[in-house]
């Protein structure tokens, strides 16, 4: 049967030929338990001498890849740093009371809100219901597949912990948590599986839930309870609310949870008791009960006695004098404009001090984030902004600081001299006393300023004072508060290390703070709710609630009354309530009872017009759902997950109109990068109705275009980029595409020494090779390993069939192909082949015969092999005839390496005639047996071992030509004919001698006595000696030359030393004595670094006697060339592999560059794939990217990103090298003296292990895929671009129906024509187009290339796209115009100069210097003041430097240069390239115009700035590391507290080995890199130590190799 390409490939990537995968012995890792301490401190702080290399990190691969990919690692980085939390907070466990275990029982029976006041004990009550449901649901799952699990929802992140914690220590419940820190909102549906498979309850803040609903993560039927956490927030839009109207009104009541609501009071807003009550109930499908047992609940609590304070109205503050300096300072910028309104609303609320005290501080913290955002700078280069914010600073630092008077008004607000006095007051009984303290404000900024104020009075010392708060914005000058911190603050106040808080609104509620002895309203309450629950802080008995109430202010005293009466009717309310109830019927009909008589029901049918699934978009496939509430902040999500940079905010704009018939329609615009630009509104009844209205229809129009998931959320393309460059692991725990993951493969002997069998044209077709495209790619995958982490199991850009299919190009997806996805259809073709290899072995078996029982003759080719040098020793060399089984092909001469020069060996096919095709010659049975036992005679003897091998298994045939040969004939053109050197020029007189293994006496008087031989002293155990000169003026009696003996310096004569030594009696005293040299073992002469050779013994001869010696069966001449045919058979064996690969793949590939691709650093030969693999590397991103811009022509820059890496990843270029076989044809072990013999040859001891070591060879994954990227190297530089693109479309680099370079401009123009127009004509208005080309030297036929080539991503509204596309083109196009001009410049530089020098040549810095100095940047179409200022700022700086004549090698790296200009040059570099219908000659013109004088001038090998990551990278991975990451790790509590906080540690194979801390994480990893390379430095052997990688294993090897090699080399030569 036979198979199709297709089918041959599908059984390529099951691996037919046998993989063995070797685990490689984990070494122990000591590194650091060697050290003391202060050793170990010098590299690594003691915080981190046990810390495991847990959470996010990043190892070898992806930082490779984001240096490939120019990512800043910065950005895609920073945001995951871990935390180092000490926190110990203590956990309490509960006793239920009475009345908790009654409220429990209802709870059980139905949905219920139960209303409690603070510290009633309402957790506890969830805590027991939680646990009767877990229980009855492990029941269940007995009978029911599906499972459901509890979710206990909270309305803030501190309540997460806290809650999690106390159901944890009160039950043995599976309990997880989540919060927004832990960056839940990018996780995936599969991430949130396992989380929930896992989990028997989960606690989460409300909107999690709410997220995980809408997108499908989860549904109602799989939720067996919620629990609603201070549930009177249960209104409106809020999130409590929302989840049951969207998603609990909308699930079948046989699949509804049960609802439990805790609360202490129902309360939420002004209106009537009843009504907030009832409403609640109605929000919650629940009904409120309390306890019945009032006295028991009485007992638990200790009600605070309340108390109202009277103070004066504040005066009107006059701005103070520094703040009248800071304006001079700062001007009215609108950066500083949030400051502003704070520090003036501190002065009229607290006075003058606290006003400039919070100028000190704002400002301080505005400076800490400047020098973050600086880095390194000097402030000389800071923006104008920044310069005078560090001006006014300085100036505030010298201002002395004035002392406060808590009694001067000139100082304090009377409010704040109130609350001084009453602190005061208690001051001594503080002192004394455990007394706890809070004091609650409305703002963040109030909470800092009275902290101050309290701080520096020294009448209030017995108050350790801190402030709790919420979380702030970003907003420069607000306040900020981590979860982390507030916790930290709590746990204080709970231990008694703080006993004062003064607390925003976050305190009122939920929080397990400790009863307190006093708590003081500052500012004034505005709910019923806030006045109870800051109240019911006061706990501790006899404690007090203070109320502080403005003079005459006679609102805030009717609002208290109002507040009395409300709680006085929530009583009674709740003691109204029976147990078989109608609560609101009953509660209606009693108005006679205190209750306010314009209270009333709550009915949701006039009371709540609010339709929550009106238009609702529902995805079928997972459920995720999108309602007019979820739409707009949803697009908003998305434009923030667009790419973007600092100068771009992106967001979506909404234009509201009216129309004739009254009503609204609202347009909604999208930034120029979004998948949908622009969607109105169907007309709506009011301006937000139509608002939503849009964003629900842009949605939906997003989900369709693939820019949302089917789980509604946007694709996160950071997230993205770093999950596709995650590692993926096999069955053993090692990363995939590694260096470390290594297997023994398949080894091949070329083709050229196998003799053509019949049944070859079979085995030719099965090795057929096809380039796959992307639905081949992703499916073939790596089948035969199971995957551990997850690399695509729903793989966002696994299929792109949407955009694809508007491109109008289709991939040519063979059937086979199709039918390959199948199981059924894998299996048959399998089958099929089995039976067609089954069928192939019977016949080959039946039908092959031995050549021994052929009759013959044979048919063989003749060449001639011959080496440039003449002799070796003083030895003359021979020229060899070499007979093969098939033509030789013309090679180029292979260099060979002496102890001083090279030379070069040449094989010289011989054709019949001159112009016939080479034709084999007929070579006789009798010649061919005798040939035969000549080379296997040979062979043993130049490596002193017996071989044997069988005539059909001869690899070739090698003859000696006779010594008066004229070699002239082999470069002088003449025609040489085969059969006539085959008759007349062979030296059979030579392979007979040797056949008969004749040792002659030497008859040291005959005249060619010693011409051509090789002398054996059977005296000294038959040792062979080549002769050097025939002393006839010395004879055995002759005194011995000291300066030239060197075993007979001590004896008198060289008789006396046989004498004496080998106890031989010398009887002939006339002989001469003859200088030799003794015939070492095979050597290398495949490198300039020569093996070592063996070391010169006491026992070596200088001197032998003719008497006690024989003439070897083989001459000197012969035998010195066959010293040299291992070296030059492997290297011909490299040769001849590499162009079988050239054959197989359809390379256009030089011999010379296919050898070196696919020749190991391991190979030890004089050149390996290194410098080609970075070369190939370079065109692997150009062609890929040009392949991806083309074809996906929707695709922003983020989803071009995730695909490229998908393409260029080491994973993805290892599978396709495994696929393609690549292995059989690679050179990767070194030349071994001791085990070299021709293919075919046996001995009669060789082991298993040793059979395995020669016909399969172990090699990396990572390797396979350098050698893919070296071939790309190759096929350039051989053939240029289109050789290049046809190598890597035979490497199954995936290019649909693209086959050569004139295809992508047709491609180009076809994708374009079912797709919008990217720009407009009137876009052309904004640039100045004639401008452009004079500074490109490039006239553009496609002008539009340049608008969008220099529009950025702020521009609102714009008529053409930004430029991130061409700029993700352009970035591909420098990076391989810079490594060629290296390769050019540097043709001698090892791969890690290359690597740095391409560094230095192309990062943000040198090409924005690049852009100011063709002076780009006045064309750059942008909305952003802040980029203006960026620009202006930096023109000037560099223009100064200039001037001053300071501009040195890569002097830009000391300006902080904005990214937008460097990208710029990338997008113009694309735009050229793409008017110029895809040729690279205009951009090369465009690169030597706008770089290469500046690269140049200023970057050169000797004057490079290498940054230390980078440094650090390369040193590992020049040493074949791979096992090194790197973790950010924060230890900060605050925002404020970020001074050398933000570490980051290096971990050598699973140990910390460097960390380097800085307020900045980009900081911490120069110097945790820095320190790296210091130990590395100090310690060099550590890699030996530690690293189980494999290079490195290999050089140890290597040089035990070496040692075992020079050991052989003292062997004797006994046996031959």
């Amino acid at each position: 049967m036979d198979l199709t390409a297709a089918d041959k490939h599908s059984l390529d990537d099951k691996d037919t030929d046998e993989v063995e995968h070797v685990v490689l012995e984990a070494l122990e890792n000591t590194m650091n338990d060697a050290l003391e301490p202060n050793q170990l401190g010098a590299y690594l702080d003691p915080i981190f001498f046990n810390l495991a290399p847990t959470g996010p990190r990043i190892g070898d691969e992806e930082l490779s890849l984001l240096l490939k990919e120019g990512l800043d690692m910065d950005e895609l980085l920073d945001e995951d740093a871990s935390k180092v939390d000490d926190d110990d907070g203590k956990v309490v466990i509960l006793d239920p009371r009475e009345y908790q275990y009654e409220l429990y029982q209802q709870a059980v029976k139905e949905n219920t809100i139960a209303v409690l006041h603070t510290g009633g004990g309402k957790t506890l009550i969830a805590v027991m219901l939680i646990k009767y449901m877990v229980l009855q649901e492990q029941h269940e799952r007995m009978t029911r597949v599906k499972t459901k699990i509890t979710f206990f929802l909270v309305n803030i992140v501190n309540l997460v912990f806290q809650q999690s914690s106390v159901i944890s220590a009160n039950s043995d419940c599976r309990v997880s948590h989540y919060c927004g820190d832990m960056n839940v909102d990018t996780w995936s549906e599969k991430k949130w599986k396992k989380e929930y498979e896992d989990s028997d309850v989960c606690v989460m803040t409300a909107q999690i839930f709410l997220d995980c609903l809408r997108h499908g993560f989860i549904s109602l039927d799989k939720v067996n309870l919620i629990i609603f956490d201070e549930c009177h927030h249960a209104t409106k839009k809020h999130a409590y609310n929302v989840i049951m109207r969207e998603f609990y009104d909308e699930c079948p009541k046989e699949d509804r949870p049960k609802i439990f609501g805790m609360t202490a009071s129902p309360m939420h807003t002004k209106s009537g008791v009843l009504y907030s009550a009832t409403q609640l109930e109605n929000n919650l499908c629940s009904k409120i009960y309390t306890a019945t047992k009032i006295d028991q609940l009485n007992s638990v609590l200790n009600p605070a006695k309340e108390m109202l304070v009277d103070y004066k109205r504040a005066p009107l503050y006059p701005d103070t004098e520094l703040t009248c300096k800071v304006r001079q300072f700062l001007g009215y910028n609108e950066r500083y404009s949030f400051t502003y309104r704070r520090t003036m609303q501190i002065l009229q609320d607290l006075g003058p001090w606290c006003c400039d005290r919070m100028w000190r501080t704002l400002l301080l913290e505005l400076e800490r984030k400047v020098d973050i955002a600086a880095g390194d700078l000097h402030d000389e280069h800071l923006l104008e902004d920044d310069k005078r914010l560090k001006e006014c600073i300085d100036f505030i630092e010298q201002q002395p600081q004035r002392k406060p008077n808590s009694k001067d008004v000139s100082c304090f607000s009377p409010k704040v001299m109130r609350l001084l006095f009453i602190l005061a007051a208690r001051s001594k009984v503080v002192s004394e006393t455990n007394s706890c303290s809070i004091v609650f404000v409305e703002t963040r900024h109030t909470a800092l300023a009275l902290k101050l104020a309290i701080n520096a009075l020294d009448e209030l010392s017995a108050y350790r004072c801190d402030i709790l708060t919420g979380h702030g914005s970003n907003n420069d000058g607000d306040i900020t508060m981590r979860f982390t911190e507030q916790n930290r603050v709590i746990d204080k106040f709970r231990r008694g290390e703080l006993n004062l808080l003064i607390a925003t609104s976050v305190a009122e509620e939920g929080l397990d703070i400790q009863p307190c002895n006093l708590v003081i309203r500052f500012d004034f309450m505005t709910t019923t709710i806030s006045y109870i629950q800051s109240r019911g802080r006061a706990r501790q008995k006899n404690s007090r609630f203070i109320v502080l109430i403005e003079e005459k202010n006679l609102q805030q005293k009717g609002m208290m009354h109002e507040f009395h009466v409300k709680e006085d009717q929530m009583i009674k309310f709740c003691r109204a309530l029976p147990k078989d109830r109608n609560v609101a019927l009953r509660f209606a009909n009693e108005y006679d009872e205190g209750i306010i008589t314009d209270d009333r029901p709550f009915d949701p049918t006039e009371d709540d017009g609010e339709l929550y699934m009106e238009d609702a978009y529902v995805v079928p496939s997972t459920g995720a759902k999108a309602t007019k509430q979820s739409s707009v902040p949803l697009l908003y999500r998305y434009c923030s997950c667009l790419p973007a940079d600092a100068f771009s905010k992106l967001q979506p704009s909404f234009e509201i109109k009216s129309v004739l018939n009254g009503g609204y329609e609202c347009i909604v615009k999208l930034p120029s990068n979004a998948a949908v630009r622009q969607v109105t509104s169907k007309h709506a009844s009011s301006k937000l109705q139509a608002k939503n209205l849009a964003a629900l229809d842009c949605v939906r129009q997003l989900h369709i275009k693939k820019a949302l998931t089917d789980n509604l959320l946007p694709v996160n393309y950071r997230r993205e980029i770093l999950g596709n460059m995650e590692a993926v692991l096999d069955e053993n725990g090692i990363v995939v595409g590694s260096r470390r993951r290594r297997a023994r493969y398949e080894k091949r002997v070329p083709r050229l020494w196998r003799r053509p069998r019949w049944y070859e044209d079979d085995a030719a077709k099965m090795d057929g090779a096809k380039p796959v495209n992307d639905g081949e790619l992703l499916r073939h995958g790596d089948d035969t390993m199971p995957r551990v982490a997850s690399e695509a199991d729903h793989d966002r850009f696994a299929d792109y069939s949407h955009a694809y299919n508007q491109t109008g190009i289709h991939s040519a997806l063979p059937a086979a192909a199709a039918a390959a996805d199948k199981p059924d259809a894998i299996d048959s073709q399998m089958d099929a082949e089995h039976q067609h290899e089954h069928k192939r072995n019977r016949r080959q078996k039946e039908e092959e015969i031995p050549l021994e029982d052929k009759e013959g003759p044979f048919q063989l080719w003749m060449s001639l092999l011959y080496t440039d040098k003449s002799s070796i020793h003083d030895v003359s060399l021979r020229t060899m005839c070499i007979l093969t089984w098939r033509p030789f092909p013309n090679l180029s001469p292979q260099q060979l390496f002496d102890k001083t020069s090279s030379f070069k060996a040449h094989v010289k096919p011989l054709n019949a005639s001159n112009d016939e095709e080479p034709a084999p010659m007929t070579i006789s049975k009798e010649d061919l047996l005798l040939l035969q036992e000549y080379n296997v005679l040979m062979a043993s003897v130049i490596v002193n071992r017996v071989f044997t091998c069988s005539l059909g298994d001869m690899p070739y045939f090698l003859i000696p030509l006779s010594r008066d040969f004229d070699r002239s004939n082999l470069t002088n053109g003449a025609h040489l004919d085969p059969n006539a050197l085959y008759q007349q020029q062979i030296d059979w007189a030579e392979v007979r001698r040797a056949l008969q293994k004749e040792l002659v006496p030497v008859d040291w008087r005959a005249r060619d006595a010693f011409d051509d031989v090789i002398l054996i002293d059977y005296a000294d155990q038959g040792r062979r000696y080549y002769v050097q000169q025939v002393r006839h003026d010395l004879t055995p009696a002759s005194p011995v030359d000291k300066s030239s003996a060197i075993r007979e310096v001590d004896h008198d004569s060289v008789a006396a030393y046989y004498e004496e030594k080998f106890k031989v009696e010398v009887t002939d005293w006339e002989q001469p004595l003859i200088k030799v040299v003794k015939i070492n073992k095979v050597m290398s002469y495949l490198t300039s670094k020569q093996m070592n050779e063996a070391m010169v013994r006491k026992t070596t001869a200088s001197f032998i006697l003719p008497q006690f010696c024989h003439s070897y069966f083989v001459s000197a001449t012969t035998f010195q060339t066959w010293m040299l045919i291992p070296s030059i058979m492997t290297r011909l064996d490299s040769v001849l592999l590499a162009l079988d690969a050239r054959k197989r793949y359809d390379l256009d590939v030089q011999d010379l560059l296919i050898m070196e691709a696919y020749t190991t650093p391991s190979a030890s030969m004089e050149m390996d794939y290194e410098r080609l693999e970075t070369l190939g590397d370079s065109f692997l991103k150009f062609v890929a990217t040009i392949r991806l811009f083309i074809n996906f022509p929707l695709s922003n820059e983020g989803e071009l990103h995730c695909m490229r890496i998908r393409v260029i990843c080491n994973r993805s270029l290892y599978r396709a090298a495994k696929r393609l076989k690549l292995y059989r044809y690679v050179t990767s072990q070194a030349f071994n003296r001791r085990h070299w013999r021709p293919h075919g040859f046996v001995a009669a001891n060789d082991t298993d292990e040793f059979h395995d070591q020669v016909h399969r060879h172990m090699l990396s994954d990572k390797c396979l895929a350098d050698i893919v990227e070296a071939s790309l190297g190759a096929a350039y530089l051989s053939g240029g671009l289109e050789a290049g693109l046809r190598c890597a479309i035979a490497m199954q680099i995936p290019f649909d129906l693209m086959e050569s370079w004139r295809d992508f401009w047709p491609t180009y123009k076809k994708t374009r024509e079912s797709v919008p127009p990217r720009a407009e004509t009137r876009a052309l208005r904004s640039v100045n187009i004639v401008a452009v080309q004079e500074i490109s030297k490039y006239k553009f036929d496609h002008p539009l290339l340049v608008v969008e080539a220099l529009t950025h991503a702020s521009l609102p509204n714009s008529t053409a796209p930004c430029y991130q596309r061409l700029e993700f083109l352009g970035d591909a196009i420098l990076d391989f115009l810079v490594v060629r001009y290296l390769f050019e410049r540097y043709p001698g530089a090892p791969p890690g100069i290359l690597t740095d020098l391409k560094d230095a040549c192309v990062n943000n810095h040198i090409l924005s210097y690049v852009c100011l100095h063709i002076k780009m940047h006045h064309h750059i179409i942008h909305y952003s003041s802040v980029l203006i200022k960026a620009i202006e700022t930096i023109d000037h700086q560099i223009k100064q430097v200039e001037a001053s004549g300071n501009a040195g090698h890569e002097f830009w790296l000391d300006f902080n240069m904005p990214k937008v200009l460097s990208d710029v040059i990338e997008s113009m570099l694309g735009a050229v390239f793409v008017d110029s219908q895809f040729r690279l000659e205009p951009v090369q013109e465009l690169f030597n115009h706008w770089l290469v004088p500046i690269l140049d001038e200023h970057v050169r090998p000797d004057t490079l700035q290498v940054h230390p990551v980078n440094k650090m990278i390369n040193t590992f991975q020049q040493l074949g590391c791979e096992g090194y990451m790197l973790r950010n790790v924060s230890t900060a509590t605050s925002e404020k507290d970020m001074d050398n906080t933000q570490q980051c540690v290096v971990f050598l194979h699973g140990k910390p080995f460097a960390s380097g801390c800085s307020d900045n994480f980009k900081a911490a990893r120069r110097e945790a890199a820095d320190k790296a390379l210091k130990r590395l430095k100090d310690d060099p052997d550590v890699m030996l130590a530690v690293c189980d990688c494999g290079t490195i294993r290999e050089q140890q090897l290597a040089k035990q190799r070496e040692r075992s090699a020079l050991d052989y080399d003292q062997d004797s030569d006994e046996g031959f």
